[in-house]
Protein backbone atom coordinates (compact mmCIF):
# COMPACT_ATOMS: atom_id res chain seq x y z
CA UNK A 1 0.00 0.00 0.00
CA UNK A 2 1.41 3.49 -1.21
CA UNK A 3 1.48 6.38 1.96
CA UNK A 4 -0.79 8.46 0.25
CA UNK A 5 -3.24 5.15 0.53
CA UNK A 6 -2.50 4.93 4.02
CA UNK A 7 -5.06 8.15 4.37
CA UNK A 8 -7.80 5.73 4.45
CA UNK A 9 -6.24 4.84 8.26
CA UNK A 10 -7.01 8.59 9.50
CA UNK A 11 -10.44 8.26 7.83
CA UNK A 12 -13.93 7.67 9.03
CA UNK A 13 -17.30 7.96 8.28
CA UNK A 14 -19.05 9.91 11.06
CA UNK A 15 -23.01 10.17 11.14
CA UNK A 16 -23.95 11.71 7.94
CA UNK A 17 -20.41 12.71 6.37
CA UNK A 18 -16.83 11.80 7.33
CA UNK A 19 -14.28 12.92 9.79
CA UNK A 20 -10.10 12.79 10.48
CA UNK A 21 -8.89 10.56 13.42
CA UNK A 22 -5.42 11.97 15.41
CA UNK A 23 -3.80 10.94 18.37
CA UNK A 24 -3.50 13.46 20.97
CA UNK A 25 -1.28 12.41 24.16
CA UNK A 26 -3.59 10.29 25.67
CA UNK A 27 -3.52 6.12 26.89
CA UNK A 28 -7.52 6.71 26.84
CA UNK A 29 -8.76 8.45 23.87
CA UNK A 30 -7.62 9.71 19.96
CA UNK A 31 -9.56 12.34 18.54
CA UNK A 32 -12.12 12.32 15.19
CA UNK A 33 -12.15 15.85 14.23
CA UNK A 34 -15.01 16.94 11.97
CA UNK A 35 -17.88 19.10 11.00
CA UNK A 36 -20.15 20.18 13.74
CA UNK A 37 -23.57 20.24 10.99
CA UNK A 38 -22.25 16.45 10.38
CA UNK A 39 -24.60 16.01 14.11
CA UNK A 40 -28.42 16.27 13.94
CA UNK A 41 -28.33 13.74 17.05
CA UNK A 42 -25.18 14.10 19.77
CA UNK A 43 -26.72 10.89 22.09
CA UNK A 44 -26.69 8.11 19.28
CA UNK A 45 -23.64 8.63 17.19
CA UNK A 46 -22.53 5.98 14.73
CA UNK A 47 -18.15 6.25 14.03
CA UNK A 48 -16.75 3.53 11.44
CA UNK A 49 -14.05 3.02 9.63
CA UNK A 50 -13.09 1.23 6.72
CA UNK A 51 -9.72 -0.90 6.64
CA UNK A 52 -8.14 -4.10 5.06
CA UNK A 53 -7.47 -7.34 6.44
CA UNK A 54 -4.24 -9.38 6.09
CA UNK A 55 -6.19 -10.79 2.42
CA UNK A 56 -6.66 -7.17 1.48
CA UNK A 57 -10.63 -7.79 1.85
CA UNK A 58 -12.10 -4.03 3.55
CA UNK A 59 -13.29 -4.48 7.39
CA UNK A 60 -15.74 -2.64 8.83
CA UNK A 61 -14.42 -1.10 12.26
CA UNK A 62 -17.08 0.41 14.80
CA UNK A 63 -15.08 2.78 16.81
CA UNK A 64 -16.87 4.49 20.34
CA UNK A 65 -17.92 7.52 21.39
CA UNK A 66 -16.90 8.60 24.39
CA UNK A 67 -19.48 11.50 25.22
CA UNK A 68 -20.88 14.09 23.42
CA UNK A 69 -18.92 15.71 20.88
CA UNK A 70 -17.36 19.39 21.48
CA UNK A 71 -18.40 22.45 19.19
CA UNK A 72 -16.32 25.30 18.25
CA UNK A 73 -18.20 28.61 20.72
CA UNK A 74 -18.96 30.88 17.25
CA UNK A 75 -21.62 28.99 15.55
CA UNK A 76 -20.64 30.73 12.49
CA UNK A 77 -17.14 27.99 12.57
CA UNK A 78 -18.36 24.37 12.06
CA UNK A 79 -15.63 22.48 13.50
CA UNK A 80 -15.83 19.77 16.06
CA UNK A 81 -14.13 17.28 17.98
CA UNK A 82 -15.39 13.74 19.54
CA UNK A 83 -13.46 11.41 21.60
CA UNK A 84 -13.23 7.44 20.98
CA UNK A 85 -11.83 5.05 22.81
CA UNK A 86 -7.98 4.68 21.87
CA UNK A 87 -7.10 3.76 18.31
CA UNK A 88 -3.58 1.61 18.68
CA UNK A 89 -1.27 1.75 16.11
CA UNK A 90 -2.54 4.86 14.33
CA UNK A 91 0.24 6.81 12.42
CA UNK A 92 1.14 10.33 13.77
CA UNK A 93 0.13 13.06 11.93
CA UNK A 94 2.15 16.40 11.75
CA UNK A 95 0.28 20.06 11.41
CA UNK A 96 0.53 22.40 9.16
CA UNK A 97 -0.58 25.46 9.77
CA UNK A 98 -0.69 27.48 6.83
CA UNK A 99 -1.58 24.97 4.05
CA UNK A 100 -1.61 28.25 1.19
CA UNK A 101 2.29 28.55 1.99
CA UNK A 102 2.85 25.55 -0.20
CA UNK A 103 -0.64 24.93 -1.56
CA UNK A 104 0.03 21.59 -3.82
CA UNK A 105 -0.45 17.90 -3.50
CA UNK A 106 -3.44 17.49 -0.70
CA UNK A 107 -6.00 15.48 -0.41
CA UNK A 108 -9.37 15.76 0.62
CA UNK A 109 -10.05 12.03 2.14
CA UNK A 110 -13.57 10.65 2.87
CA UNK A 111 -16.56 9.03 2.21
CA UNK A 112 -19.07 10.27 -0.60
CA UNK A 113 -22.59 9.40 -0.34
CA UNK A 114 -22.06 8.67 -4.34
CA UNK A 115 -20.00 5.58 -3.04
CA UNK A 116 -22.20 4.09 -0.18
CA UNK A 117 -20.67 0.36 -0.22
CA UNK A 118 -18.32 -1.51 1.57
CA UNK A 119 -15.37 0.42 0.23
CA UNK A 120 -16.71 4.35 0.37
CA UNK A 121 -13.38 6.03 0.78
CA UNK A 122 -12.06 8.30 -1.08
CA UNK A 123 -9.49 10.66 -2.00
CA UNK A 124 -9.72 13.57 -4.32
CA UNK A 125 -6.20 15.74 -5.24
CA UNK A 126 -6.97 19.13 -4.11
CA UNK A 127 -4.96 22.51 -4.08
CA UNK A 128 -5.18 25.06 -1.25
CA UNK A 129 -6.19 28.67 -2.87
CA UNK A 130 -6.81 31.36 -0.46
CA UNK A 131 -8.10 32.16 2.89
CA UNK A 132 -11.69 33.54 3.22
CA UNK A 133 -13.59 34.90 6.22
CA UNK A 134 -13.13 33.82 9.29
CA UNK A 135 -10.16 32.43 8.30
CA UNK A 136 -12.18 29.35 6.38
CA UNK A 137 -9.98 28.32 3.02
CA UNK A 138 -10.79 27.83 -0.16
CA UNK A 139 -9.22 24.83 -2.05
CA UNK A 140 -9.90 23.46 -5.25
CA UNK A 141 -10.18 19.58 -6.01
CA UNK A 142 -7.83 19.21 -9.20
CA UNK A 143 -10.80 17.26 -11.48
CA UNK A 144 -14.16 19.16 -11.24
CA UNK A 145 -16.49 17.87 -9.40
CA UNK A 146 -20.20 18.43 -8.31
CA UNK A 147 -21.99 18.82 -5.24
CA UNK A 148 -23.23 15.16 -5.68
CA UNK A 149 -19.99 14.17 -5.63
CA UNK A 150 -18.86 15.27 -2.96
CA UNK A 151 -21.89 15.09 -0.35
CA UNK A 152 -20.85 13.01 2.36
CA UNK A 153 -17.09 13.61 2.73
CA UNK A 154 -17.97 16.78 4.74
CA UNK A 155 -15.35 16.61 8.16
CA UNK A 156 -13.03 14.56 6.08
CA UNK A 157 -9.03 15.82 6.33
CA UNK A 158 -7.05 17.68 4.38
CA UNK A 159 -4.12 15.14 4.59
CA UNK A 160 -0.98 15.31 2.59
CA UNK A 161 2.26 13.07 2.46
CA UNK A 162 5.75 14.92 2.83
CA UNK A 163 9.47 12.91 3.34
CA UNK A 164 8.00 9.73 4.77
CA UNK A 165 5.22 11.70 7.06
CA UNK A 166 1.95 12.50 7.10
CA UNK A 167 0.38 15.82 7.34
CA UNK A 168 -3.13 17.46 8.16
CA UNK A 169 -3.84 20.85 7.49
CA UNK A 170 -7.27 20.77 8.03
CA UNK A 171 -10.88 20.21 7.62
CA UNK A 172 -13.51 20.01 5.07
CA UNK A 173 -16.73 21.94 5.51
CA UNK A 174 -18.60 22.44 2.26
CA UNK A 175 -18.52 23.21 -1.35
CA UNK A 176 -18.22 26.46 -1.99
CA UNK A 177 -20.54 27.08 -4.30
CA UNK A 178 -23.69 25.46 -5.16
CA UNK A 179 -23.96 24.02 -9.02
CA UNK A 180 -26.07 26.62 -10.17
CA UNK A 181 -23.32 29.08 -9.26
CA UNK A 182 -20.61 27.63 -10.21
CA UNK A 183 -19.08 23.66 -11.34
CA UNK A 184 -15.26 24.42 -10.67
CA UNK A 185 -14.53 21.58 -7.94
CA UNK A 186 -14.34 24.23 -5.22
CA UNK A 187 -14.18 23.50 -1.42
CA UNK A 188 -14.09 25.63 1.65
CA UNK A 189 -12.06 23.75 4.53
CA UNK A 190 -11.36 24.76 7.98
CA UNK A 191 -7.65 25.13 9.39
CA UNK A 192 -6.02 23.10 12.66
CA UNK A 193 -6.44 26.53 14.60
CA UNK A 194 -10.30 26.41 14.43
CA UNK A 195 -9.63 23.03 16.31
CA UNK A 196 -7.09 24.34 18.85
CA UNK A 197 -9.59 27.18 20.23
CA UNK A 198 -12.26 24.01 20.60
CA UNK A 199 -9.29 22.79 23.17
CA UNK A 200 -8.69 26.00 24.41
CA UNK A 201 -12.21 26.69 25.08
CA UNK A 202 -12.60 23.20 27.17
CA UNK A 203 -9.52 23.51 29.65
CA UNK A 204 -9.07 20.14 31.36
CA UNK A 205 -11.26 18.36 29.03
CA UNK A 206 -9.19 17.89 25.70
CA UNK A 207 -5.38 17.27 25.04
CA UNK A 208 -3.73 19.65 22.38
CA UNK A 209 -4.18 19.18 18.71
CA UNK A 210 -0.50 18.15 19.03
CA UNK A 211 1.29 14.57 17.79
CA UNK A 212 1.41 12.61 20.96
CA UNK A 213 5.52 12.55 21.36
CA UNK A 214 4.94 16.21 21.72
CA UNK A 215 4.07 16.21 25.80
CA UNK A 216 6.43 13.26 25.98
CA UNK A 217 9.61 11.97 24.81
CA UNK A 218 7.93 8.31 25.99
CA UNK A 219 6.64 8.38 22.68
CA UNK A 220 10.00 7.91 20.87
CA UNK A 221 12.18 5.99 23.23
CA UNK A 222 12.04 2.77 20.99
CA UNK A 223 12.82 5.09 17.67
CA UNK A 224 16.61 6.44 19.65
CA UNK A 225 19.59 4.37 19.24
CA UNK A 226 18.47 1.64 16.01
CA UNK A 227 22.54 0.93 15.62
CA UNK A 228 21.78 -0.58 12.30
CA UNK A 229 25.06 -0.65 11.06
CA UNK A 230 26.75 -1.59 14.21
CA UNK A 231 27.52 -5.34 13.72
CA UNK A 232 28.84 -6.66 17.01
CA UNK A 233 27.16 -9.09 19.41
CA UNK A 234 26.52 -6.53 22.38
CA UNK A 235 24.55 -4.49 19.67
CA UNK A 236 21.01 -4.90 21.70
CA UNK A 237 23.24 -4.29 25.02
CA UNK A 238 24.08 -0.98 23.98
CA UNK A 239 21.05 -0.24 22.75
CA UNK A 240 19.36 -1.25 26.30
CA UNK A 241 21.62 0.85 27.98
CA UNK A 242 21.25 4.40 26.02
CA UNK A 243 17.21 3.97 26.00
CA UNK A 244 17.62 3.64 29.39
CA UNK A 245 19.25 6.92 29.70
CA UNK A 246 16.74 8.42 27.48
CA UNK A 247 13.67 6.84 29.79
CA UNK A 248 15.07 8.68 32.97
CA UNK A 249 15.38 12.08 30.74
CA UNK A 250 11.88 11.74 30.06
CA UNK A 251 11.10 12.92 33.66
CA UNK A 252 12.72 16.51 33.12
CA UNK A 253 12.36 16.80 29.31
CA UNK A 254 9.73 16.93 26.50
CA UNK A 255 9.40 18.53 23.09
CA UNK A 256 6.77 20.61 24.47
CA UNK A 257 8.56 22.42 27.14
CA UNK A 258 11.51 22.48 24.37
CA UNK A 259 9.32 24.29 22.00
CA UNK A 260 7.67 26.38 24.75
CA UNK A 261 11.47 27.83 25.68
CA UNK A 262 12.63 28.11 22.47
CA UNK A 263 10.47 27.72 19.63
CA UNK A 264 11.49 27.26 16.24
CA UNK A 265 15.25 27.50 17.24
CA UNK A 266 16.34 24.48 16.15
CA UNK A 267 15.19 24.65 12.38
CA UNK A 268 17.39 25.57 9.62
CA UNK A 269 16.57 28.59 7.92
CA UNK A 270 13.76 29.36 5.77
CA UNK A 271 12.25 25.70 7.07
CA UNK A 272 8.90 25.61 7.69
CA UNK A 273 7.20 26.15 11.07
CA UNK A 274 5.34 23.18 10.98
CA UNK A 275 8.57 21.05 11.04
CA UNK A 276 8.90 21.69 14.68
CA UNK A 277 6.46 18.82 14.91
CA UNK A 278 8.41 16.21 12.92
CA UNK A 279 9.17 13.00 14.79
CA UNK A 280 12.42 12.70 13.16
CA UNK A 281 13.65 15.89 14.87
CA UNK A 282 12.84 15.17 18.14
CA UNK A 283 14.10 11.43 17.86
CA UNK A 284 17.56 13.33 17.04
CA UNK A 285 17.05 15.91 19.87
CA UNK A 286 16.69 12.65 22.47
CA UNK A 287 19.64 10.98 21.03
CA UNK A 288 21.78 13.98 21.52
CA UNK A 289 20.26 14.29 25.12
CA UNK A 290 21.24 10.90 26.29
CA UNK A 291 24.81 11.30 24.89
CA UNK A 292 25.55 15.03 27.16
CA UNK A 293 24.05 13.04 30.20
CA UNK A 294 26.71 10.15 29.84
CA UNK A 295 28.96 12.54 29.60
CA UNK A 296 27.64 14.95 32.62
CA UNK A 297 28.28 14.10 36.48
CA UNK A 298 24.65 14.94 37.77
CA UNK A 299 21.19 14.20 35.84
CA UNK A 300 20.55 16.79 33.52
CA UNK A 301 17.78 19.74 33.96
CA UNK A 302 16.09 21.46 31.45
CA UNK A 303 18.38 24.37 32.20
CA UNK A 304 21.25 22.60 31.01
CA UNK A 305 20.17 23.32 28.06
CA UNK A 306 21.73 26.19 27.12
CA UNK A 307 25.22 25.32 28.11
CA UNK A 308 24.15 21.77 25.78
CA UNK A 309 24.00 23.88 23.24
CA UNK A 310 27.01 25.94 23.58
CA UNK A 311 28.65 22.59 22.87
CA UNK A 312 26.77 20.60 20.55
CA UNK A 313 24.20 22.27 18.89
CA UNK A 314 20.86 20.70 16.77
CA UNK A 315 19.76 21.55 13.93
CA UNK A 316 17.28 20.24 11.85
CA UNK A 317 15.75 20.42 7.88
CA UNK A 318 13.90 18.22 5.59
CA UNK A 319 15.51 17.64 2.22
CA UNK A 320 13.90 15.62 -0.68
CA UNK A 321 16.97 13.46 -1.08
CA UNK A 322 20.57 14.32 0.50
CA UNK A 323 21.30 16.21 3.45
CA UNK A 324 23.56 17.77 1.49
CA UNK A 325 20.97 19.95 0.01
CA UNK A 326 20.90 22.33 2.63
CA UNK A 327 24.35 22.67 3.99
CA UNK A 328 24.89 25.40 1.78
CA UNK A 329 22.27 27.09 4.11
CA UNK A 330 25.03 26.35 7.21
CA UNK A 331 26.25 29.68 7.02
CA UNK A 332 23.05 31.53 6.94
CA UNK A 333 21.48 29.26 10.41
CA UNK A 334 19.41 32.01 12.50
CA UNK A 335 20.72 31.72 15.84
CA UNK A 336 17.62 32.65 17.86
CA UNK A 337 18.66 31.57 21.49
Amino acid sequence: MSDVERFRYFTVLVQNGSGCLFQPYSEEYTYVLTAKHNFDDVTNIKITRQIFDENDVVQIETLTAIGEPFFHPNEDIDAAIIKVEKVECLLPLLRISDSCVNPTDYYLCGHPKSREGNDSFRKNKLTALTKKHLGYVEGEINKSVTHSEVVGQSGGGILKYINDSHFIAGIQKKMSAQDDDEILGRVDFMPLSFFDEIVDHFPGELEKIYPAYISSFFELIGDTYQLEDLAISTKELIKSELQGVASDLCQEFSPGKIIELYKNAYLIKNESYDSIYNTKLWVGFLELLVLNQIHANEQLKIIDLKEINKKNRLFFGTVEKKWAEVMKLYSCLIYRM
